[in-house]
């Protein structure tokens, strides 16, 4: 996906999100330096993933189980968007340009309040 990554771990979903799988992600941690928001973070321990996500298997579309040694991003909530709902992060993120990129688009999804 990104020039300069050399596995392509890094991908962009069609909705736009950009995911990183970590079954193909090899930890060179050049996606972090390629990220542009800076919210690309490497596993230097293992993780603690909640037990209901690690039941569900992995998936790159929600980065569950994580693994140490690799590279893990904001995946946006994809359980949330299945409820109609945008992600955890856009109520807290002081950075509201994610938000006002899916109105743009026509996007009608509420935030949780």
């Amino acid at each position: 996906m990104h020039q300069g990554l050399p596995v392509d771990a890094t991908f962009k979903r069609s909705d736009g999100v950009v995911l990183i799988d970590n079954e193909r992600c090899i930890g060179c941690r050049f996606c972090i330096a390629a990220c542009p928001t800076g919210r690309a973070a490497f596993n230097w321990s293992p993780p603690d993933d909640p037990a209901a996500a690690v039941q569900k298997g992995y998936s790159p579309e929600h980065g569950y189980p994580r693994r140490i040694g690799t590279v893990e991003k904001c995946d946006f909530c994809p359980d949330m968007a299945e409820m109609g709902m945008l992600p955890r992060v856009l109520p807290a993120c002081s950075d509201e340009r994610h938000l006002l990129r899916r109105r743009k688009r026509g996007c009608r999804h509420q935030l949780g309040r």
